[in-house]
């Protein structure tokens, strides 16, 4: 709904309240996709995201053993994000690309990996990868164009 700084206000009290609870990897990735989305604090977001992937103890094999593919490709596409709009362009390619392989059909890890290889000259396979994401997801590019995020 566009409403990223009371999200993580929320998520904020819900940190707070819950500092053991076992789903706090999953809320400091959300509390780190709101910075990301709003534009805000992605030193924060960056540091939240680094605190979920810690949690998880994310590694190819320990993803597909302890979390759902799903939740670790969701970390890894959000950092991915922070890293993208932070200007990191190598570590978020990284990201999206640990995140396709465990979501093979992420549209938004495919395109912001497509936005993040266009930006280092890979022209071929960032448009490659847009065009992907669009297929997966019609409209995607108006998304990401509405974060000023744009081949």
């Amino acid at each position: 709904m566009g409403q990223y700084s009371p999200a993580v206000h929320q998520y904020d009290l819900w940190i707070t309240y819950h500092p053991a609870d076992y789903r706090l990897a999953m809320a400091l990735t959300w509390r780190c996709g709101s910075r990301g989305l709003g534009g805000m604090a992605f030193d924060q977001a960056l540091k939240d995201c680094n605190s979920a992937y810690d949690l998880m103890g994310i590694s190819w094999w320990t993803a597909r053993a302890k979390w759902p593919p799903s939740w670790a490709a969701a970390l890894l596409s959000t950092r991915g994000l922070i890293e993208l709009r932070r200007g990191d362009l190598k570590r978020a390619t990284g990201d999206d690309t640990a995140a396709i392989k465990l979501e093979p059909g992420d549209p938004y890890a495919l395109y912001a990996r497509g936005l993040a290889e266009l930006r280092q000259g890979a022209k071929t396979q960032g448009r490659s990868d847009l065009a992907a994401a669009l297929k997966l997801q019609p409209g995607i590019d108006h998304w990401y164009a509405g974060m000023d995020l744009t081949p």
